[in-house]
């Protein structure tokens, strides 16, 4: 790989997923790896794959830091997802009422909005959707509280599993657990 991070549009890194664009090296005070690490991390498994066969997986992302939220969106798009951004409860609630998605994803310390509040209007709105807290709030009672106002899991930041793998894994119980639901 170039310095500048730079991969060529042709490009297929081991494992045959190409990564089209650029790594900016710093940002935010973060130094990005290479491509190839982040598609080792975020390459699609098989059951990633059974799901988008279909169309992409949809994520409502709150997220106010847009570092994090540019991240996020790349990680998840190497593994097939489409991340829709909101910085804002009030943006997020929007988008959820006039949009369908998968999974919500939400930061738990946000400067205009409260996530909790979100998460239940969200659960009570979307009963059978995953949310989930991705928050660098990680104190036992953050996580009862997020948890609490209905949250499928809660994450914290930063979180040293394969982000892509674990969000699937909670979207598949979900449905596995509303189809089951469905047949009592």
């Amino acid at each position: 790989m170039e310095q500048t991070g730079r991969v060529a549009r042709d490009h297929t890194p081991k494992g045959g997923y190409p990564l089209e664009g650029s790594l900016r090296g710093r940002k935010g005070g973060i130094e990005l790896i290479d491509a190839v690490h982040f598609l080792d991390i975020a390459r699609p498994t098989g059951v990633e794959r059974e799901m988008t066969q279909s169309g992409k997986v949809r994520v409502l992302y709150l997220e106010d830091d847009e570092d994090s939220l540019e991240m996020v969106t790349f990680m998840l798009g190497l593994a097939g997802m489409e991340v829709v951004g909101a910085a804002e409860a009030e943006e997020a609630a929007s988008l959820a009422k006039n949009e369908t998605f998968d999974l919500y994803l939400l930061d738990g310390l946000i400067p205009c909005g409260n996530s909790i509040e979100l998460c239940q209007m969200l659960r009570q709105n979307s009963p059978t959707t995953p949310i989930v807290f991705y928050s660098a709030l990680g104190f036992p009672t953050d996580v009862r509280k997020g948890l609490d106002a209905g949250a499928n899991a809660y994450l914290v930041k930063p979180y040293a599993g394969d982000l892509a793998e674990t969000l699937t894994k909670i979207i598949l119980g979900a449905k596995a657990g509303a189809r089951q639901a469905a047949v009592q």
